[in-house]
């Protein structure tokens, strides 16, 4: 805890200082990796066409380069690009990015990207609705019973999805994960969004809506039961 004074601006030189520590120690993102950025607002703009921002997760983009939009699969072409609102030939991961875009074959329009849709290099993935995943639950929070509905968040995405608490098969009625444990489960979603292994998620309570826990996914891909077999080695 810094204490400052918005008056005299005692105290303020050291907080920056803090801060600048802070930041240092964060990891960069990785440039290397296959470009994913998810779409957080988009917006027409007079003289230009359809933009979106988002922060840039992983890998580069390029003026010129191609993307595809995910759940939808549309290709689109990156027509300009600016970070900070600069005007930039490349944006890296970690930078907080704006593209100006332009349909592949047809137009599109900017009511058409959403939020929670993701852009990344074409052909590469393909969006899913289930995925196994390891899952900390809040001590403060109630237990998650098996079945239960939950908002998933992920990135810039919310949807709907149903937890499957994964155990014993014998009694599926009596799983579930007591608060401040951890435990395996599958989520169903209600929509198709862009999830990788790795990627960290939240889970928020229906109603009242409060957050409950997080978590990572380990299979993309859930429901195979090779593929499950190795996500719980991980």
């Amino acid at each position: 805890v810094l204490a400052v004074s918005s008056k005299t601006g005692e105290g303020l030189e050291p907080l920056k200082d803090e801060l600048r520590r802070l930041a240092g120690e964060v990891p960069a993102k990785d440039s290397s990796r296959h470009f994913r950025l998810p779409i957080d607002r988009s917006f027409a703009m007079k003289g230009f066409g359809t933009v979106i921002t988002g922060t840039l997760v992983s890998g580069k983009i390029q003026k010129e380069a191609e993307v595809e939009v995910h759940p939808t699969g549309k290709r689109l072409r990156v027509r300009g690009i600016q970070v900070h609102n600069k005007a930039v030939d490349e944006a890296l991961a970690g930078q907080r990015t704006a593209l100006n875009l332009a349909g592949v074959g047809t137009a599109v329009e900017a009511s058409e990207l959403l939020r929670g849709m993701t852009l990344t290099e074409p052909g590469l993935f393909q969006s899913t609705t289930r995925v196994d995943c390891l899952l900390h639950l809040l001590a403060t929070a109630p237990p998650l019973k098996n079945g239960s509905l939950v908002h998933f968040h992920a990135a810039t995405s919310e949807v709907v999805g149903k937890a499957v608490v994964l155990g014993s098969e014998s009694d599926p009625s009596e799983r579930k994960i007591e608060p401040g444990a951890s435990g395996y489960v599958e989520f169903r979603l209600r929509e198709p969004i862009l999830l990788l292994p790795g990627d960290h998620f939240i889970i928020r309570q229906i109603s009242p809506l409060i957050t409950i826990g997080g978590g990572r996914v380990l299979d993309n891909w859930a429901g195979r039961p090779a593929t499950r077999i190795a996500a719980r080695a991980l």
